[in-house]
C-alpha cells in the first residue's frame, strides 16, 4: 500500500514538472519570436524539463 501512494505521488510530482516544462517552452519560444536575449536559453530549460519528465515517467510507469 505505502509503495502504490509513493508511486501515485512520484506521478503527480511529474505530471506537474511536465506541465511547468511545456509552459516554460511556450515562454522561451515567445521570448524568441519577440527576439529578446536568453529566448533561445529558456527554450533549452524548458525543453530539457519536459524531455526529462517524459523519460522518467515512461521509465516508471
Amino acid at each position: 500500500m505505502k509503495k502504490d501512494k509513493g508511486k501515485e505521488n512520484l506521478i503527480n510530482v511529474l505530471t506537474m514538472a511536465l506541465v511547468i516544462g511545456i509552459f516554460i517552452l511556450s515562454l522561451g519560444i515567445f521570448l524568441v519570436g519577440k527576439h529578446i536575449p536568453y529566448g533561445n536559453l529558456v527554450l533549452i530549460v524548458g525543453s530539457t524539463i519536459v524531455y526529462i519528465s517524459i523519460i522518467i515517467l515512461a521509465w516508471k510507469v
